[in-house]
């Protein structure tokens, strides 16, 4: 399959569609963070290791913290609404191999 000029690979298209699957729940995760009141604080909790680090390097980025926070947000805005975009394309790919398609939620 192509896509926006991309030519899919077997790594990205397995028999299942297992990694566009788990991205989709990534999606899914990520729309729940940028939903909740507290974006930074939701996503710190749900990710706490990972983020432990971006606040160490703020400083060696010139940025305070909450700039850094709100460009880190902005980038998992960004990517979710990127997906929504395309998300109907790989509707019939996700439901090979199940009993129903996911349905996408906006």
């Amino acid at each position: 399959m192509q896509l926006l000029g991309i030519t899919d690979t077997g790594y990205a298209m397995d028999r299942n569609n297992t990694h566009l699957r788990h991205m989709v729940r990534q999606v899914e995760s990520l729309q729940g963070v940028l939903d909740s009141q507290y974006p930074w604080k939701t996503l710190a909790q749900k990710y706490p290791s990972t983020l432990l680090d971006i606040d160490i390097i703020h400083e060696d980025l010139g940025l305070a913290h909450s700039d850094l926070h709100e460009k880190i947000i902005d980038l998992y805005d960004r990517y979710v609404n990127e997906w929504q975009q395309v998300r109907v394309r790989f509707e019939p790919e996700m439901s090979i191999g199940t009993s129903h398609a996911i349905v996408q939620s906006n």
